[in-house]
């Protein structure tokens, strides 16, 4: 009878830190390096997702991605990588995660893609300046991005000129450009 009790007893205790055990296994955020980038449209870019070990259990390291979705059960790390960047809505949701069990923890990854603009051009409104008298000059960006951070700012060439002399300056809405 001690026997059959103690069996029992040794079964649960057995159970009971398999159990504890298979609980430790529960995720942790992936590490992802770098956690930011900045990237010209078109250029490559690649990040690394990564765990410290490989857990004991069925896993899944991955990315989701607007424009691939690599992923594996085998290994520690997994590369996000693509050859040319020209896909703007890749910056709202690179994410790294990793799935243990029907545990998930994700990391992000804050990309911002910007463009050069193709042409710059700068005119005046008025053929003829006349010294003395205002002119207003136009300043024409044309294909650059993301248009809702761009801002302009415009100086004089000749530093000997006080700039407190450019009193009124107005500003045109900037198109919403690729975000």
């Amino acid at each position: 009878m001690a026997v059959c009790v103690f069996s029992s007893l040794l079964t649960v205790l057995c159970v009971g830190l398999y159990g504890k055990y298979t609980y430790a296994e529960a995720c942790t955020d992936p590490v992802v390096t770098p956690a930011s980038l900045l990237v010209e449209y078109g250029d490559p870019a690649e990040v690394n997702c990564s765990i410290p070990s490989k857990p004991e259990t069925d896993y899944t390291l991955g990315w989701e991605s607007k424009t691939s979705q690599p992923a594996t059960d085998t290994e520690t790390s997994v590369m996000w990588k693509v050859d040319s960047l020209t896909n703007w809505e890749e910056a709202d949701g690179l994410q790294c995660f990793f799935t243990v069990g029907s545990n998930q923890c994700e990391s992000n990854v804050t990309v911002t893609i910007y463009k050069r603009p193709d042409r710059v051009t700068l005119s005046s409104v008025s053929d003829v300046w006349v010294e003395g008298d205002q002119t207003e000059l136009w300043c024409e960006i044309e294909n650059v991005g993301p248009g809702h951070k761009l801002s302009v700012r415009w100086s004089r060439a000749d530093p000997k000129h006080n700039s407190s002399t450019f009193t009124q300056f107005s500003e045109s809405g900037v198109p919403r450009l690729g975000k």
